[in-house]
């Protein structure tokens, strides 16, 4: 499958790194919490997606959303031009390639980056998947800037362990291992998932030093998700601190829309959880076949913590079938400028042939 994409130059949204090993010193932890999962349809395998160091978490074998947030990966740009293709690897794996382009001050394309990702699906329920990521040199030169590595396998009924590596430039110019992430998902039950996520980066002394904790509960009643998730990270006495505190929830309304609202409260000074930032996700079908998703960001003012939260941000994805062998796919960001008013300050096109 071939696909002609308008994306950020950066290409770092199709990165998302981690996997995690536990700290080599001993530390005093939180108890681990709950996940409430959800019913057999939670238990069924989901599509295969990369793991995240940052933002909320989420089940890679065991289904806790259907709503995802939009997200770029990239701060605000021009955009670039990118084709992306996806052929068999072996017997049952996936090889996808983007090429990611660029114009010259004479409005030549010129390729600039290069995305390689393979994933196998092997015996026992394991997956095993890769991803290289390459960048133009000032040279003209394509050269591997980031590699992802990422494993899971199953550790017991409805439980899994995912493990994932970011290799980056080192010193020399060459990839080394600066970043590891580990999650472990189970199902307790027909409507509870457990999720416990640490992520790692390489100290100083080379040793691993956990950066940070995130453990959530999600529970699941007919078309309704419910995720209550604690962050962690450590203070200067090497114990585990609360830092942030999320609240998520989808459901179907009664038009048939798809809902979603994530809730972060934050820890101040001292110690009391204040709400920092909320996010509203929605997605429903237009009449002409089209898949709209809007997605609505609201944050506390820092200058005014007080004044309650203010949107600093809205994205409308819209996806549409435009023959029978394409399908469309393009996405506004919006921001407030100084009199409020809302302006377009980025837009992407994505063609998808089949």
């Amino acid at each position: 499958m071939r696909c002609h994409v308008l994306l950020p130059i950066v290409a770092t949204f199709l990165l998302n790194a981690q996997a995690a090993k536990d700290a080599t010193a001993p530390r005093t932890e939180p108890a681990r919490q709950v996940a409430q999962p959800q019913s057999e349809q939670q238990k069924a395998q989901v599509p295969f997606h990369w793991l995240e160091a940052a933002g909320e978490t989420g089940g890679v074998r065991l289904a806790t959303r259907t709503l995802e947030r939009l997200a770029l990966g990239s701060e605000y740009g021009s955009a670039s031009e990118g084709e992306k293709e996806t052929v068999p690897l072996g017997k049952d794996g996936t090889r996808t390639t983007v090429k990611v382009y660029d114009r010259d001050v004479n409005g030549n394309r010129q390729l600039i980056e290069t995305v390689v990702e393979e994933i196998q699906n092997l015996p026992g329920g394991r997956t095993d998947a890769t991803r290289t990521v390459s960048r133009r040199g000032v040279d003209g030169r394509l050269r591997p800037v980031r590699k992802d590595t990422q494993e899971t396998s199953s550790t017991g009924a409805n439980a899994y362990q995912t493990t994932m590596t970011i290799q980056l430039p080192g010193p020399s110019g060459s990839l080394v291992r600066a970043e590891q992430i580990t999650q472990k998902e189970q199902a307790k039950g027909e409507n509870q998932i457990e999720i416990d996520r640490i992520h790692m980066l390489r100290g100083g002394s080379g040793s691993w030093e956990t950066n940070e904790r995130r453990v959530s509960t999600t529970s699941k009643t007919n078309d309704q998700f419910s995720t209550d998730e604690a962050v962690y990270r450590y203070d200067a006495n090497g114990k585990y601190q609360l830092d942030r505190q999320l609240s998520s929830k989808q459901w179907r309304d009664s038009r048939g829309m798809e809902q979603r609202e994530v809730s972060t409260y934050r820890s101040d000074l001292s110690g009391r959880l204040n709400l920092d930032t909320r996010a509203r996700i929605s997605r429903e079908s237009l009449p002409d076949g089209t898949t709209q998703t809007t997605q609505v960001l609201e944050q506390q003012n820092p200058a005014s913590p007080s004044g309650g939260l203010r949107l600093v941000e809205s994205i409308t994805e819209y996806v549409r079938l435009t023959g029978s062998d394409k399908r469309e796919r393009e996405l506004y960001v919006q921001t407030p400028d100084a009199n409020g008013q809302n302006q377009t300050v980025y837009s992407q096109r994505i063609v998808e042939y089949k």
